[in-house]
């Protein structure tokens, strides 16, 4: 389970929720690592009011697995390219707590990113 305080936007149905999700498939394959068992399902709680105490459970299956591999795919040849761009969604600058160190102007700048550089994120973000 991961706890969250603010306000339930993931969608419910919701896998991975392109990359923004991923830790109840995250937590759910390290628990199932650890304790060498069989893990059905990975959990958002929203616990406070704000989030209307809602529940998002993402089973473990099949598909979500290789979700959670294709995931996990991105974020290593990220890692491996140490390319780790800032490229926020249309809008995403809004909701951030970051925002304060990147600065107003942080979608714009990147929009003018290589849009090949982004193909890997971008396949990310499609997936739901």
């Amino acid at each position: 389970t991961d706890h969250k305080t603010g306000k339930a936007r993931v969608d419910a149905g919701a896998v991975v929720w392109g990359g923004r999700t991923l830790q109840p498939l995250l937590y759910a394959l390290a628990v199932e690592e650890l304790l060498q068992g069989r893990v059905l399902s990975g959990r958002l709680y929203y616990c406070t009011s704000d989030g209307g105490f809602e529940e998002r459970d993402i089973r473990l299956d099949e598909d979500n697995r290789a979700a959670a591999r294709a995931a996990i795919g991105v974020i290593g040849r990220a890692l491996e390219q140490g390319f780790l761009p800032a490229a926020p969604r249309p809008d995403a600058c809004r909701w951030c707590d970051y925002r304060p160190v990147c600065g107003p102007n942080e979608e714009v700048r990147t929009a003018r990113k290589t849009r090949e550089r982004l193909e890997d994120l971008d396949y990310l973000r499609e997936m739901q």
